[in-house]
């Protein structure tokens, strides 16, 4: 009698014990799991600190290609309304001066 109630006791230690193992175990997957979330979330915010710098960059670059493209326009727009004063080419005067009012 004392022998089966000494193995019920022992079974009974050895189950609780693993039982305990089980729960750190899967405590310990948490917390791995929490820590590569962590870390995908730190290169997830770099990668979008980057690209928006690369958002920024290209932004000037169409702002200042549109400036050029003004520009331009402009100067060749004066260059013909220069010629056309030397030419005196009135008619086109008056359609190029009604063209920029609007």
């Amino acid at each position: 009698m004392y022998k089966f109630a000494s193995l019920l006791l022992s079974l009974t230690f050895l189950m609780t014990g693993c039982s305990e193992t089980d729960k750190s175990v899967e405590a310990l997957k948490s917390v791995e799991l929490h820590e590569e979330n962590i870390h995908t979330i730190k290169e997830l915010r770099e990668e979008n600190a980057h690209l928006q710098e690369q958002i920024v960059q290209l932004q000037e670059n169409v702002h200042s290609e549109e400036l050029r493209n003004n520009l331009r326009e402009t100067l060749n727009m004066t260059f013909k309304l220069i010629a056309a004063m030397e030419a005196g080419d009135i008619a086109y005067i008056v359609t190029q001066c009604r063209y920029i009012q609007k």
